[in-house]
């Protein structure tokens, strides 16, 4: 239980500014036409992607 709280705030505080910028950048811009706009989201969405690959990796290794 310990391990999926800590984990979770981990996912929070390491996805929270991620999505703070980009929903920042699309009110700004309006639009996710612009460079800025589409360098942010590829970014959540790579940065998500890691943080998926690590979490499923420490599964697989605690799994008999």
């Amino acid at each position: 239980m310990q391990v999926a709280l800590a984990a979770s705030v981990v996912v929070f505080f390491v996805l929270g500014p991620l999505v703070w910028w980009i929903t920042e950048t699309i009110i700004e811009e309006e639009h996710l036409t612009g460079m800025r706009g589409q360098l942010g989201v590829l970014i959540l969405f790579l940065g998500t992607a890691v943080l998926a690959s690590i979490v499923l990796a420490g599964w697989l290794r605690r799994k008999p």
